[in-house]
């Protein structure tokens, strides 16, 4: 069995270097304090009042994708992407790409989850990663993309919540949906 996973600190000079517009800044220094594999990490769903939580992995290779450069243009933070945009990034994705998602994963496992094994060397936390991190900002992006595909199906089975507009998140429209209706099957 392995130890506890090293915290690791990422230094300001990197933090600022992405902050700048250097995509791949943080990514770069963890290879070269020789972490071969470096995996994005994010979730979606887990404010809000119904659905599922999602939890996206992402693992960029060496050059930024398999085979060669990843088309990075547009990868930034979900929150302040549109749907669309978010659906373009997620289209653009060869289907060779390290990348998994699951509805509900345990968030307290998203390190162990992510890498496939329960061997974690490193877990690094970055706040706002989804802004710093490229990987972490395609975990963001991919998570968020499949948990509103979810959310959008489930206006099917459960009309007059709204799931399709609000994504479960509490507004006022679903609070007021709540309140006529009372909660679902997908409420928590």
């Amino acid at each position: 069995m392995a130890g506890p996973a090293r915290v690791l600190a990422v230094p300001k000079k990197r933090l600022a270097a992405a902050a700048a517009g250097d995509p791949l800044a943080v990514e770069a220094w963890l290879r070269a304090a020789g972490y071969a594999r470096v995996a994005g990490v994010d979730e979606a769903g887990v404010g809000s009042l119904a659905g599922p939580v999602v939890v996206a992995a992402a693992v960029l290779h060496r050059g930024g994708g398999p085979g060669g450069r990843l088309d990075l243009s547009g990868v930034r933070d979900s929150k302040v992407m549109s749907a669309a945009a978010r659906a373009a990034v997620v289209a653009r994705l060869p289907p060779s790409t390290d990348v998994a998602a699951g509805a509900a994963a345990p968030l307290t496992l998203m390190g162990r989850w992510a890498l496939g094994s329960n061997d974690v060397k490193v877990v690094t936390y970055l706040p706002a990663a989804d802004r710093l991190a490229v990987a972490v900002s395609l975990a963001s992006i991919l998570a968020t993309h499949t948990r509103d595909a979810l959310m959008v199906e489930a206006e099917a089975g459960w009309p007059g919540y709204g799931f399709g507009t609000h994504r479960g998140h509490p507004t006022r429209a679903h609070l007021s949906a709540l309140a006529a209706r009372g909660p679902c099957a997908i409420h928590r």
